[in-house]
């Protein structure tokens, strides 16, 4: 009867406006929102994906009594509470931190509403309490590779919804000893303005393994309060034109609402001009205020590459001032036709450059890059198509990598290149896989794509690629054939398990075989490849041999890509060299030059070598290692050699020049090099001696 009778004395105050604000229940009326673990035990009721009052995500009841979250991977469970307005939450709670899988960048937590938060770290053996996103460390908190049923933080928390403040907070651990978990809150705190209080959530931080933890019981209890309440506007105006309105319901009166001092809207950035109010009160009746803004000025920030003096790219963004931003790069760019690379390696701080608190406009060089011979294509992940399958989720991708990112390739999916042409190459894929057998089993296989969609598995792979940590650069080498089709290559993704490819870039470049030309200025080669003749690097030129006499072998230019095998004779200034390959080649029928493609053993006396610029006859030879011809090298037969010859001259026929002379020593007239240029002081190599060829030797 009396409480019936203060309801309606209450209803009859509010009718006349003299109280500002009504309440859904009595003020000081306790309600209890949610409770389990404590007097109502758990049950798969609990566990639902949708709904008030049930917890979605990946919760599941274990043998434990309780909700539980682990697995690789990180790992939530949320449930949403219906409280009313400007009520007063008791939150306690009992939670198992678990661990963290013994990594440290991995934590546990349990989260009221969004902005506070309790964090366990086990390796690092501390514990957090985030208020606002104010961190409040708590040392000795946690017992390293803790049982999983033994670690438990008890929580106690008061939250006033109509001041948006925690004015009571204790946290304890069980562990007891060294190791013992505590905290209390010394004054009431701000949860700030956006605070939410509808989520209780607990879950995971996972970069790595698989940390884990459980939510013993939880209870909230709401207590109303007798709050006058208005509503407030802000309109935040440029020109007189409104770009942003933010405003409250049902706001206890003398509530202070800060003015935003600089706000995103509608892709802009505005700031507030200067001699506006810095924040608003609540007054009963409601309140407006309208705010002056102006969109804040922005400045270019330009990034160059450059390989030296060549200028390869200029990347611009405009920037908002005191924004901060980075520009991201790739590791390679084409210019004029050829490919330059960035000497950066795949760790911090890689392909990017990162601009601070910009006031100004900005420039910064780049000049790591310097040119990559015999690269004919590049391409970032993201830039490559997807053939079949699908790129996975992303993750949390590192900015340190070309262009500031990574994609996932799913198991069994593959991504394919642009049309490459016949040849032979070395495919480089810079990558990490997260799971792979390492036996061959498994792995990332190269196929060809033809422009039908058909695959044809070119039988190479990369197994055992290392999980986690940083990516590696693997490469293989590969056919494109020239049968007439078009050929794209192929990255697949076939893995046995739901493993990711995590790929940065990839790059193909010409194959090339190695060659060494000595101070004579004539080297031989042989290769198991086709060689590509038609692209030798500068100042060098192939030959075969035509004819042998008793004194001299004839020599003619080849310019073409010739088959597999072939021995040739290699003219240039001394030095190491890279001879393009080719995907196949012309057979030389009047060659008379052998190719050892692997080390070959020969008889004594059966075979001439090159030697300080000619032939010798390998002749006396008492070891196995005197008659073995090297591999990559070439080798005339004595077969093929008048009997009474010991050593023979170089004679080259006829040439574009129309200029055909044996080779020899010479000391008087004039000399001139192959482009008709007078030379004073010769050294070793071919001259133009009174309208003949020679060799200096």
């Amino acid at each position: 009867m009396k409480k019936k009778l203060l309801n309606s004395m209450r209803a009859l105050l509010v009718a006349a406006g003299l109280c500002a604000g009504a309440t859904s229940a009595w003020a000081g009326e306790t309600t209890t929102l949610y409770e389990r673990g404590v007097s109502t035990d758990w049950s798969s009721a609990d566990i639902s994906t949708t709904g008030n009052y049930v917890w979605g995500g990946n919760a599941e009841i274990t043998t434990k009594g309780y909700p539980y979250v682990s697995g690789n991977g990180g790992r939530i469970s949320s449930m949403t509470l219906v409280p009313s307005n400007n009520v007063i939450l008791t939150v306690d709670a009992v939670w198992n931190t678990g661990g963290d899988g013994n990594n440290a960048t991995n934590y546990t937590y349990f989260r009221i509403g969004n902005n506070l938060e309790f964090q366990a770290h086990t390796t690092s053996q501390v514990g957090n309490v985030v208020i606002n996103g104010t961190s409040y460390v708590i040392t000795n908190a946690c017992k390293k590779d803790v049982n999983r049923t033994d670690d438990e933080w008890t929580i106690h928390a008061v939250i006033n919804t109509a001041s948006m403040e925690v004015t009571t907070l204790t946290l304890t651990g069980k562990n007891g000893g060294t190791k013992n978990a505590t905290y209390t809150l010394a004054a009431p705190a701000s949860l700030g303005e956006s605070a939410t209080f509808n989520t209780m959530t607990f879950g995971t931080h996972r970069e790595k393994y698989s940390p884990y933890c459980g939510l013993i019981s939880l209870s909230v209890m709401q207590e109303t309060q007798d709050i006058a309440t208005a509503n407030y506007t802000i309109n935040y105006k440029e020109g007189g034109v409104t770009v942003k309105t933010v405003s409250g319901t049902d706001v206890a009166v003398g509530t202070t609402i800060s003015v935003l001092s600089s706000f995103y809207e509608g892709g802009k950035k505005y700031i507030t001009d200067d001699g506006q109010v810095s924040s608003l009160t609540v007054a009963a009746g409601g309140s407006t205020l309208d705010v002056n803004v102006t969109e804040a000025p922005k400045y270019t920030c330009t990034v160059n590459l450059k390989a030296g003096d060549v200028l390869l790219a200029s990347i611009n963004e405009d920037v908002y001032s005191g924004e901060s931003t980075t520009i991201y790069y790739h590791k390679a760019y084409e210019k004029d036709g050829k490919w330059y690379f960035s000497n950066a390696n795949g760790s911090a701080p890689g392909y990017g450059v990162t601009f601070s608190d910009v006031v100004e406009a900005q420039n910064a060089d780049i000049t790591t890059f310097g040119l990559s011979n015999d690269v004919i294509y590049f391409a970032d992940a993201e830039d490559l198509t997807i053939g079949g399958g699908s790129w996975a989720a992303n993750g949390a991708y590192l900015n340190w990598r070309s262009n500031g990112m990574a994609k996932r390739l799913a198991a069994n999916s593959y991504i394919y290149t642009s049309t490459i042409a016949a040849g032979v190459y070395d495919v480089t894929l810079w990558a990490r896989n997260q799971r792979s057998a390492g036996d061959g089993t498994e792995g990332i296989a190269l196929y060809l794509r033809d422009g039908e969609g058909n695959l044809t598995d070119l039988g190479v792979s990369f197994p055992g690629w290392a999980r986690g940590g940083y990516e590696d650069a693997k490469t293989a080498t590969i056919t494109i054939p020239d049968d007439g089709k078009s050929y794209s290559i192929v990255i697949n993704n076939n893995t046995q398990y739901t493993s990711n490819l995590e790929l940065d870039y990839m790059f193909v470049k010409n194959t090339a075989v190695s060659a060494t030309i000595p101070s004579s200025g004539f080297g031989t080669i042989a290769s198991g490849y086709a060689l590509d003749c038609s692209k030798l690097p500068q100042g060098v030129k192939a030959y075969k041999v035509t004819a042998v006499t008793s004194e001299a072998v004839t020599l003619a230019e080849v310019t073409e890509a010739v088959a597999a095998g072939t021995g040739l004779i290699l003219n240039g200034a001394a030095g190491d060299y890279s001879i393009p390959v080719a995907a196949t080649g012309a057979t030389l029928s009047d060659n008379k030059l052998h190719g050892a493609v692997e080390a070959t053993l020969l008889a004594d006396g059966s075979f001439y070598i090159l030697q300080n610029g000619k032939f010798c006859k390998v002749s006396g030879a008492t070891t196995e290692a005197d008659r073995t011809m090297p591999a990559g090298k070439a080798y005339l037969l004595a077969t093929d050699v008048p009997a009474n010859a010991r050593s023979l001259n170089f004679e080259f026929g006829d040439e574009a020049t129309g200029i055909s002379a044996v080779a020899r020593e010479v000391n008087d007239g004039e000399y001139y090099n192959l482009q008709g240029q007078r030379v004073s002081a010769p050294k070793k190599g071919l001259y133009i001696v009174n309208g003949k060829k020679v060799v200096v030797k």
